[in-house]
């Protein structure tokens, strides 16, 4: 109650005459509906020559689509009007849409809806409801009509409702501040969206109903249209344009009881309102551009270079260097022309357009229905009266409208398909005609591959064969040599050389040095010359073993060299000379054998302590 008692509502009684008169008063929603009360209020207000005088009719106005209101306020003024009569029971109320359980409602939250519809009802009075045929039949009306909001007012609604349905606002109480003239319409909202949002009971729908935006009265089966309310085509508009808050369409009800109005109706009506909420030129300016943006393009499309495909033209005899589309495309320039990034960009932007022209349609289809059911319940009670709803310029003039910029987006969308599917088609040809290019160019590198092969198969043959003649004049040279220098030796006239009766060497004692040391030297360095890697691979294998000697062996094998170079250069008899070698000999040899035992248990002592190291760790563990 601490929201209503600071919401204002306004009263209209209308006197009509000789001439029209009528008394406007505002007051506190709380005060109408749950204090003094319409009629009491009223009476205070009415001047003395109007104070028996019954008003022609009564107009209400209360501050916000709250059921809970409309429902009090009419059980409020039915009790004062006429005490015997009341409204439908429960079963009539929900057979005539007025039960909360027979409002719509959204996936994305809690929120609810009415159908867009006139409902007329007797009014009833006894305990039976029998309806009292004397008495005024009840008009309800849920007529749906455009309006606006700025982005900004919108984003502050989204979250404050966010909020209240997530249960994030601290519930208001009556000794809670009052809201009055310096109250923001924010805080206003917070107000009513927490105290109202949540006041339905188990299974019933919450009694207010807020605005929403078009796409919110459309696809009420999404769980959130939050991403296309910040799309819609007049607020991208707005948006871009200098000078221009953003703003965005919204689409409120108007609820009616008892009367009926056009004034919702001619909102946005060209004739009367100011240049800045022509929304509907929005639209088509939006779509004038996105076509005018479509011309350019094919114009461009028209002009760019090899859009003939002669295959004769240099354009399209793609270089040897060049080995792909893309880098064909970005050398001739074809790219920017083949891209549909900004056509794409265009048509979503058309469709979007074309979608919320259709919901705009859709509201303006639902005002009309409404307004024939109401057509309709008047006609119906009195045919002799012209009804003020037979046609309604601005709607009319508003749906014509709507179905002529369809018309244009529906082109603009035809239009982009086919200069989308031009380029598409342009760029699947030019890439079959690179890829035949590029099966040529590959086919003729095929060919100087197999030239290049052919080449270096020969250039190895012809290797081979020079390896081979190399190899045979290394064994000549390597058997050549030997007796070349055993022939040079014997030349020398040595006297030792046994020589006979004439002076010469004999053959036979020739033959058998030269041959025997020629055939010793030789054949190792044959041997080795036909088996390179093995005989590397034996040297590697030796110095590896050498290195891992210890110096002490060098010493012995040194010390001995030198003691038995020594003995046999001395001027001794041959006998001492063996006499004295031999036990040298032996030492070294017992000096090698110790120094192999101690270096067997030096590595036997230190995988012991090794060992035991890695059972005291495992214990350890």
């Amino acid at each position: 109650m601490a929201t209503c008692r600071g919401l204002q509502a306004t009263i209209v009684d209308f006197f009509i005459g000789a001439s029209e008169q009528r008394i406007q008063v505002s007051t506190s929603v709380y005060d109408l509906i749950y204090g003094r009360g319409p009629h009491a209020t009223m009476n205070t207000a009415r001047g003395y020559d109007l104070n028996d005088t019954e008003p022609s009719f009564r107009w209400y106005h209360l501050p916000a689509n709250n059921l809970e209101w409309v429902e009090d306020l009419l059980e409020r003024h039915m009790e004062e009007v006429d005490p015997g009569v009341r409204l439908l029971s429960e079963e009539s109320r929900q057979e005539h849409g007025l039960s909360r359980h027979r409002h719509l409602r959204t996936k994305a939250g809690r929120l609810t809806f009415k159908r867009p519809e006139t409902t007329c009802y007797p009014a009833k009075t006894d305990a039976d409801d029998v309806a009292d045929e004397d008495t005024a039949d009840y008009i309800f009306s849920v007529v749906p009509f455009l309006h606006f909001d700025t982005e900004e007012a919108f984003d502050d609604m989204a979250k404050t409702l966010d909020e209240a349905l997530e249960g994030r606002l601290a519930p208001e109480t009556d000794d809670g501040p009052v809201i009055n003239a310096r109250t923001s319409p924010r805080q206003v909202q917070r107000r009513l969206l927490t105290e109202y949002i949540g006041s339905g009971g188990a299974g019933e729908a919450p009694s207010l109903q807020p605005r929403r935006t078009l796409d919110q009265y459309f696809y009420t089966h999404l769980g959130s249209t939050r991403q296309r309310d910040k799309d819609q085509v007049v607020l991208r508009y707005t948006g871009r344009t200098p000078g221009t808050e953003p703003k965005l369409f919204m689409v409120d009800q108007l609820w009616l009881a008892h009367t009926i109005t056009t004034f919702c109706i001619d909102t946005f009506d060209p004739h009367r309102v100011p240049e800045d909420y022509q929304f509907l030129d929005f639209f088509q300016r939006s779509i004038g551009k996105v076509r005018d943006a479509c011309a350019r393009s094919l114009q461009r499309f028209r002009s760019a270079p090899g859009k003939g495909f002669d295959e004769r033209d240099s354009m399209y005899r793609v270089p040897p260097e060049i080995s792909y589309m893309d880098d064909y495309r970005h050398s001739t320039g074809l790219g920017d022309h083949l891209s549909i990034e900004v056509e794409t960009q265009q048509f979503v932007e058309i469709e979007d357009i074309r979608d919320e022209l259709s919901i705009l349609q859709l509201v303006l289809e639902d005002q009309g229905e409404v307004l024939r059911q109401m057509e309709e319940v008047l006609v119906g009670k009195d045919r002799t009266r012209p009804s003020p709803l037979a046609q309604n310029r601005v709607l009319e003039g508003h749906l014509r409208r709507i179905k002529k910029i369809e018309a244009m987006a529906t082109r603009t969308s035809e239009l982009l398909y086919h200069l989308i599917d031009l380029k598409q088609k342009q760029a699947s040809i030019l890439e079959a005609l690179a890829m035949r290019k590029q099966a040529d160019i590959l086919a003729l590198h095929a060919e100087e591959w197999a030239v290049q092969a052919k080449e270096a198969q020969e250039q190895t043959d012809q290797a081979i064969k020079q390896g081979r003649t190399v190899l045979l004049f290394t064994v000549v040279a390597i058997v050549i040599l030997p007796l070349s220098f055993m022939a040079a030796f014997f030349a020398i006239e040595i006297d030792v050389f046994p020589l006979n009766e004439y002076g010469k060497l004999d053959l036979g004692y020739v033959l058998t040095y030269m041959l025997s040391i020629s055939a010793g030297l030789s054949i190792p360095f044959i041997f080795i010359v036909f088996n390179q890697d093995r005989v590397w691979g034996w040297l590697r294998g030796l110095r590896a073993f050498a290195l891992r000697l210890p110096l002490s062996v060098y010493a012995v094998l040194l010390l001995m060299g030198v003691l038995l170079g020594t003995i046999w250069g001395l001027e001794l008899d041959r006998t001492v000379k063996i006499s004295v070698t031999i036990p040298v000999v032996l030492l070294g040899v017992v000096s090698l054998i110790v120094i192999g035992l101690r270096k067997l248990f030096s590595i036997a002592r230190q995988e012991s302590v090794s060992s035991g190291s890695t059972i005291r760790r495992d214990s350890l563990l």
